[in-house]
């Protein structure tokens, strides 16, 4: 009865396995479906299918499935994540010897490590994958590592090459066929053609992806329709650049492609100035400029990806060394057997030299980092503290330049742009001289802060901003706020907070700030009447930076990033205590604590 029993479990085993191996395959497969577009469902079911190939202990699912969950996340712009995810794909299908796994997780590397601007070695990596897919015969594949080919070509400015991969792209996805690979090869081209003059081959090639009625998709209709625009304003056909680039805009604003939306308005604002229609002109330049600061927000937010990225690597490396020493240190001991007496105590100091070196090393390594994080850290203050005053400076001189305003409205725009030079100015000096104090380290030096004065310092840098969305600031200064704290570090608190309530207020709301005191304590409270932040993200609002964290204003402003990390990081350094309450849909308030002036 035993045996009978072990055999008919054993049946069960082999009956059900093939059924739920299946079930992962199927999982995968809608995955895969499912990446055309950037969505939370496909995580869903690629995770379920890690899970499920986990639980089963079949390995083959697990690569497939760490694949596309590295590719959704490069889609994101998580390379740190998308790396460890195709990493893990590549350990599993090496230890299968799955060459088509190898080539699969080879192709996300690439296509990391282009994103990155490391152009040779993703070009590498793709290399690899189409050796494989070259040898399996694997036409779908080997289309799409040709593109990315011809990606890598053209980011280097090599266009004959690019052009040439791109061409090879478009005649394997014909045989496959894919038409979303012809599409974005024609596209491709499209643009090769015009950044070498040939305007009408450019046309030709952007109506090819248009005009193929079996076959639309909205983010290679974007493409194709600005690149037509660019084309018309190239040949000052300015009438058919608008039509075209207002057709571009409007399918990347539906499908919220941030850099093809900057480069359909930068188009119309060209096209309407040519005109002479400057109202219009101007409406676009606002928008082109706006996605143009969240554009380098975002790569702001990749920097600090590219910057976890590197301490992962390093840390592997220091993990790698630290092994390798280990196991001279066993050999060590080996040999120290075998030899004994003097030649042991030769051995011991060789060891102990060894360790001293490693220790000196490692805190070498940990000084430069700390460096490399300061420099870091300084560049993103500075560039966080003068990007949006000089973006308002610059709109400014656009509304200027345009000549569309009365010889008084002129007079009253020069008052407001002065003092909004005056105040810039006054503050880009302040942080350079705080920035070349800082550069042994970040360091807090603790004085007599007057918290109104300073407040009023950020208010004129800010207030040109506030006034475009008509946003009332009420300030109630109290002369008697007086704490003891570092001067700069404080500025740079209360200019974060006031730049993310502007951000996040809507057209015509309400910024109050005030101050509260007791025998010990001052605090500065700044309440906004905006969006709110959700409770999920305010548990992680100053211990996460980057896209975990990132969300857009009323007017599409990029905020709640790095900022607010090192809102955190200063209140800590000058001992004070940091209180956010925020409901969404009604605003927020931020409630700063300092020890006061004894």
């Amino acid at each position: 009865m035993i045996f009978l029993h072990t055999l008919l479990f054993s049946v069960t085993l082999l009956v059900r396995q093939p059924s739920d191996t299946a079930q992962v395959n199927r999982l995968n497969e809608k995955a895969s479906h499912l990446m055309t577009a950037v969505s939370d469902s496909t995580f869903i079911v690629a995770e379920k299918a890690l899970n499920m190939a986990s639980k089963l202990n079949y390995q083959r699912g697990r690569a497939t499935a760490y694949a596309t969950i590295g590719k959704m996340h490069y889609k994101l712009g998580n390379y740190d994540l998308s790396l460890k995810a195709a990493y893990a794909s590549l350990n599993i299908s090496n230890e299968l010897n799955d060459v088509a796994g190898k080539a699969n997780a080879y192709n996300v590397l690439g296509l990391n490590y282009l994103a990155q601007e490391k152009i040779e070695t993703g070009l590498k990596e793709f290399k690899r994958a189409a050796a494989i897919n070259l040898s399996m015969g694997n036409k779908a594949r080997l289309a799409a590592n040709y593109f990315n080919f011809g990606l890598s070509f053209l980011e280097m400015g090599r266009l004959d090459s690019a052009s040439h991969y791109f061409k090879q792209c478009m005649l394997l996805s014909e045989q496959v066929p894919d038409a979303n690979l012809i599409a974005m090869a024609a596209n491709r081209i499209g643009d090769i053609h015009f950044k070498k003059g040939n305007t009408k081959s450019a046309i030709s090639f952007y109506h090819r992806v248009i005009d193929n009625k079996a076959y639309q998709n909205d983010w290679e209709n974007t493409f194709a329709y600005s690149g037509l625009a660019e084309c018309y304003l190239k040949l000052r056909t300015y009438d058919l650049a608008i039509q075209q680039g207002l057709k571009g805009l409007a399918l990347a604003q539906k499908i919220e492609a941030k850099w093809d939306i900057r480069r359909a308005a930068s188009i119309l604002h060209q096209a309407y100035a040519a005109k002479k229609d400057f109202a219009n002109g101007y409406f676009y330049q606002g928008i082109d400029a706006r996605y143009t600061d969240s554009l380098y927000n975002d790569d702001q937010d990749k920097e600090v990806n590219a910057m976890h990225l590197k301490s992962q690597v390093s840390e592997n490396e220091i993990l790698l060394k630290k092994n390798q020493l280990n196991e001279q240190q066993n050999k060590l001991n080996r040999l120290t057997l075998f030899f004994a007496g003097t030649l042991l105590v030769f051995l011991i100091a060789i060891v102990f030299v060894i360790y001293r070196n490693s220790r000196k090393v490692k805190r070498l390594n940990l000084q430069l980092q700390d460096l490399i994080l300061t420099k870091d850290q300084l560049f993103s203050i500075i560039g966080h503290d003068l990007r949006s005053p000089m973006s308002t400076i610059v709109a400014s001189l656009d509304l200027l330049k345009s000549g569309t305003f009365t010889e008084e409205e002129t007079r009253e725009i020069f008052g407001k742009f002065s003092q909004q030079v005056t105040a810039t100015s006054f503050m880009l000096d302040n942080l350079l001289h705080w920035a070349g104090d800082q550069q042994k380290g970040v360091r807090t030096h603790f004085t007599e802060v007057t918290l109104p004065e300073i407040t009023v310092m950020v208010l004129d840098v800010f207030q040109l901003m506030a006034d475009d969305k008509e946003i009332a600031i009420v300030h109630d200064a109290d002369p008697n706020a007086v704490i003891f704290a570092d001067k700069d570090q404080v500025r740079i608190i209360i200019q974060n907070i006031v730049a993310n309530a502007i951000k996040f207020t809507p057209w015509k709301g309400r910024i109050d700030i005030a101050y509260r005191r007791d025998s010990d304590h001052v605090s500065i409270i700044i309440k906004d009447s905006g969006l709110g932040i959700a409770a999920s993200k305010l548990e992680a609002l100053f211990v996460k930076s980057g896209t975990e964290i990132s969300t857009y204003g009323t007017s599409n402003e990029k905020g709640v990033g790095l900022g607010l990390m090192l809102v955190k990081k200063f209140v800590d350094q000058n001992n004070g205590k940091l209180t956010v309450r925020s409901v969404e849909g009604e605003g927020t308030e931020f409630v700063i604590e300092f020890a006061a002036l004894q």
